[in-house]
């Protein structure tokens, strides 16, 4: 869990829930117990070590625009 932190999802209007590379508070918090058992994100990116907390690795956002 995230707390008091910027989880940066890209767009929570459209439920786009992934999380911004570099940016987000749920990068690399991930308990390792869990994250090694889910080898895979929900996009199919596999998991950094250390994970990123949540269904979705961080990833780099397209420029807005």
């Amino acid at each position: 869990m995230v707390l008091n932190i910027d989880p940066a999802f890209e767009n929570t209007r459209e439920n786009n829930f992934n999380i911004e590379k570099n940016v987000s508070g749920a990068e690399g918090i991930a308990d390792p117990s869990i994250s090694n058992l889910v080898p895979l994100d929900l996009n199919g990116t596999p998991r950094n070590d250390p994970a990123d907390a949540g269904a979705y690795q961080s990833t780099e956002f397209p420029p807005e625009g």
